[in-house]
C-alpha cells in the first residue's frame, strides 16, 4: 500500500512539463520504474523462495544436499508449467465461438 502510494505520487514527476521539465521526467522515470520493478519483486519472487524454503524444511533436505534441491525446483517448475498450460487450454476452450 506504501510502495503503491509512492509509485502513484510519482507520476507529477513523469509527466512534468514547463521549466526544468526533462530532468523532472528523467527523473520521475527513473524512481517509477525502481520502485515498480521492486515492488513487484517484493510480491512474487520473496513469497516463491518462502514456498521453496518451507518445502525444503518439511522434506528435512539439508543444505549439503544441491542435487536434491534443484531436483525439487525443477519438479515445481514443471507443476507450475503444467498448470498455466492448462489454465490457457481452458480459457481458450470458454473463448471458442460456437459454429451453430
Amino acid at each position: 500500500m506504501t510502495a503503491l502510494s509512492f509509485v502513484l505520487g510519482i507520476v507529477p514527476l513523469v509527466v512534468a512539463t514547463g521549466a526544468g521539465a526533462a530532468s523532472r521526467q528523467s527523473l520521475g522515470t527513473a524512481v517509477f520504474g525502481g520502485m515498480s520493478a521492486a515492488t513487484f519483486l517484493s510480491l512474487v519472487i520473496v513469497p516463491v523462495i518462502y514456498v521453496i524454503i518451507q518445502t525444503l524444511a518439511e522434506r528435512g533436505i539439508k543444505r549439503s544436499d544441491p542435487r536434491m534441491i534443484l531436483d525439487m525446483i525443477k519438479d515445481w517448475w514443471r507443476r507450475f508449467k503444467e498448470r498455466m498450460r492448462e489454465k490457457i487450454r481452458v480459457r481458450e476452450e470458454d473463448h471458442v465461438p460456437s459454429t451453430d
